[in-house]
C-alpha cells in the first residue's frame, strides 16, 4: 500500500489571493494549470503551485499576465495579491482604489452617458432605481 503524499502549506495559504487562486483554477478546467501558468508567462512549471498552495506570494510584476490568464480583472487580483505583501491590510488598498472600476464597468458608463449626450448625467434616485431594476430584469431574462 502506498503512502498519499502530504502537501506541505506555506505561510501564504490562507490569504485571499491564494484562495482565489484554487477556486478559479478549478473553475477553468478543463484547462490545466500549466496551459494557465504558460498564458501567465511563467517559465517555472511550478511556480503557480507554489502561490496557489501559499509557498510563494503573488509576483506583482505578473498580476497584469496571471489576471488575463485567468480571465479577470487585472485590479482585482493586484488588490489580493497586494494584501499578501502587507500582511493582509488590505483595507488602506481598499479605500485608496475604491474608485477604479473594470474595463467591462467602463463600458457600460459610456453607455450611459451617450443615452444622456448631450445632457450630463445626474445621479437621481430615480435613474439609479431604473438603472437597478434594468440590470436585474436583464441578468434574469439573458
Amino acid at each position: 500500500m502506498s503512502a498519499k503524499k502530504s502537501r506541505r502549506f506555506g505561510r501564504f495559504h490562507d490569504t485571499e489571493a491564494a484562495q482565489f487562486l484554487r477556486d478559479r483554477i478549478d473553475a477553468m478546467a478543463p484547462t490545466t494549470q500549466r496551459e494557465i501558468a504558460v498564458a501567465a508567462g511563467f517559465t517555472a512549471e511550478n511556480v503557480l503551485s507554489m502561490i496557489k498552495f501559499g509557498e510563494q506570494k503573488v509576483p506583482l510584476e505578473r498580476v497584469e499576465a496571471l489576471a488575463r490568464a485567468l480571465g479577470v480583472e487585472p485590479h482585482h487580483l493586484m488588490r489580493m495579491a497586494l494584501a499578501q505583501y502587507t500582511d493582509g491590510k488590505r483595507e488602506a488598498f481598499d479605500r485608496a482604489f475604491a474608485s477604479f472600476v473594470s474595463i467591462d464597468e467602463e463600458h457600460c458608463v459610456a453607455a450611459i452617458r451617450q443615452a444622456f449626450a448631450p445632457a450630463p448625467v445626474r445621479a437621481s434616485p430615480g435613474l439609479l432605481e431604473a438603472i437597478e431594476r434594468g440590470t436585474r430584469n436583464y441578468l434574469t431574462n439573458r
